[in-house]
């Protein structure tokens, strides 16, 4: 199988012997593995009051600071949907070893895991709620991850206009940097430096 060629299973890509896919968590039953992201999902569910979804002015740092790292802000612009990074945690710019602030996911190294991370993000504004994965990194040698946690945040409370995405702590942290170093080989896309 060749770089980026799809396998038989649903959504996975394979970047060069490493095999990237998500699988989602169950919110009620599943995610309690990663408490942080059921402190996060519950912070963001106060945050709606009434509402379908939090806005962005809803959602305070002063009141998250131990995310702040782990969270990604990623403006949702129509016709046609596609996502840009507003904001990107020092510690996930760590992990990927630079910082794609302004990107969007199709714009990340290497190219297979953003277009599956577009795909993910796609199917969560097309569903309209919390979206909790484990992706998954898998080589013939090793077996990588991390957990996430999706909010939809709308503006008027209905319409998702940003995504705020949530990186467990439990996770593997050097593993994952050192994965993303060999399988990006540390190309980052053009007009952004390296970490």
């Amino acid at each position: 199988m060749q770089r980026g060629e799809n396998p038989d299973e649903d959504g996975a890509q394979l970047i060069d012997d490493v095999l990237v896919r998500s699988v989602e968590l169950g919110l009620q039953g599943e995610l309690r593995q990663y408490p942080d992201l059921v402190d996060i999902l519950a912070y963001w569910s106060g945050k709606r009051g009434g509402r379908r979804f939090p806005g962005r002015g809803d959602i305070d740092p002063v009141e998250i600071p131990q995310f702040l790292p782990r969270i990604m802000l990623a403006d949702v612009s129509r016709d046609p949907l596609d996502f840009h990074y507003r904001l990107v945690g020092t510690g996930i710019c760590d992990i990927h070893w630079f910082d794609f602030t302004r990107l969007t996911p199709r714009e990340l190294e290497p190219p297979e895991y953003g277009r599956l991370v577009w795909d993910d993000y796609v199917a969560i504004v097309d569903r309209g709620e919390p979206v909790a994965h484990v992706v998954i990194f898998e080589s013939p040698r090793k077996i990588r991850y991390y957990a996430r946690i999706v909010l939809p945040l709308a503006a008027d409370g209905e319409t998702i206009d940003m995504l705020m995405i949530v990186d467990s702590r439990e996770q593997n942290t050097n593993e994952l940097k050192d994965m993303f170093e060999a399988v990006s080989a540390h190309t980052a896309p053009p007009g952004v430096s390296l970490i």
